[in-house]
Protein backbone atom coordinates (compact mmCIF):
# COMPACT_ATOMS: atom_id res chain seq x y z
CA UNK A 1 0.00 0.00 0.00
CA UNK A 2 1.50 3.85 -1.12
CA UNK A 3 1.80 5.68 2.46
CA UNK A 4 1.93 9.34 2.03
CA UNK A 5 3.22 12.58 3.87
CA UNK A 6 1.99 15.87 3.83
CA UNK A 7 2.63 19.60 4.24
CA UNK A 8 0.87 22.84 3.51
CA UNK A 9 2.32 26.51 2.73
CA UNK A 10 0.78 29.40 3.72
CA UNK A 11 1.08 31.43 0.71
CA UNK A 12 -0.46 34.26 2.48
CA UNK A 13 2.22 34.72 4.93
CA UNK A 14 5.32 34.62 2.87
CA UNK A 15 7.47 37.90 2.96
CA UNK A 16 6.41 40.85 0.46
CA UNK A 17 7.29 40.85 -3.22
CA UNK A 18 8.40 36.82 -2.85
CA UNK A 19 8.03 34.42 -5.34
CA UNK A 20 5.33 31.59 -4.55
CA UNK A 21 5.68 29.98 -7.76
CA UNK A 22 9.99 29.25 -6.69
CA UNK A 23 9.17 28.21 -3.56
CA UNK A 24 6.41 25.89 -4.86
CA UNK A 25 8.63 24.63 -7.56
CA UNK A 26 11.53 24.44 -4.95
CA UNK A 27 8.88 22.00 -3.28
CA UNK A 28 8.22 19.76 -6.19
CA UNK A 29 12.35 19.29 -6.44
CA UNK A 30 12.24 17.70 -3.46
CA UNK A 31 9.27 15.57 -4.37
CA UNK A 32 6.10 17.10 -3.48
CA UNK A 33 3.12 17.41 -5.22
CA UNK A 34 0.20 19.81 -5.22
CA UNK A 35 -2.93 18.21 -4.03
CA UNK A 36 -5.17 21.91 -3.89
CA UNK A 37 -4.64 25.51 -2.84
CA UNK A 38 -7.46 27.06 -1.12
CA UNK A 39 -9.44 30.08 -1.00
CA UNK A 40 -7.49 31.19 2.32
CA UNK A 41 -3.80 30.73 -0.01
CA UNK A 42 -2.95 27.43 1.48
CA UNK A 43 -1.25 24.83 -0.46
CA UNK A 44 -1.44 21.77 -0.06
CA UNK A 45 0.99 19.06 -0.68
CA UNK A 46 1.92 15.48 -0.69
CA UNK A 47 4.30 12.84 -1.40
CA UNK A 48 4.82 9.07 -1.25
CA UNK A 49 6.77 7.60 1.81
CA UNK A 50 9.88 6.39 1.41
CA UNK A 51 10.76 2.45 2.68
CA UNK A 52 12.56 2.47 5.97
CA UNK A 53 15.03 0.36 4.99
CA UNK A 54 15.68 2.68 1.76
CA UNK A 55 15.63 5.89 4.04
CA UNK A 56 18.06 4.26 6.30
CA UNK A 57 20.50 3.30 3.83
CA UNK A 58 20.72 7.40 2.37
CA UNK A 59 21.43 8.63 6.00
CA UNK A 60 24.98 9.18 6.17
CA UNK A 61 26.68 6.81 8.32
CA UNK A 62 26.92 7.76 12.41
CA UNK A 63 29.94 9.72 13.59
CA UNK A 64 32.87 8.13 15.39
CA UNK A 65 33.01 8.40 19.36
CA UNK A 66 35.50 7.52 19.90
CA UNK A 67 37.94 9.08 22.61
CA UNK A 68 41.42 9.66 23.15
CA UNK A 69 42.85 7.93 26.31
CA UNK A 70 43.75 10.18 29.23
CA UNK A 71 46.80 9.72 31.47
CA UNK A 72 46.91 11.45 34.97
CA UNK A 73 50.10 13.11 36.00
CA UNK A 74 50.66 11.97 39.91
Amino acid sequence: MTRWEYRKIYLSDLPPRSDEIGILNEAGADGWEIIGITGTNIAYLKRQLREPEAAQEMQPPARSTRRKATTSAK
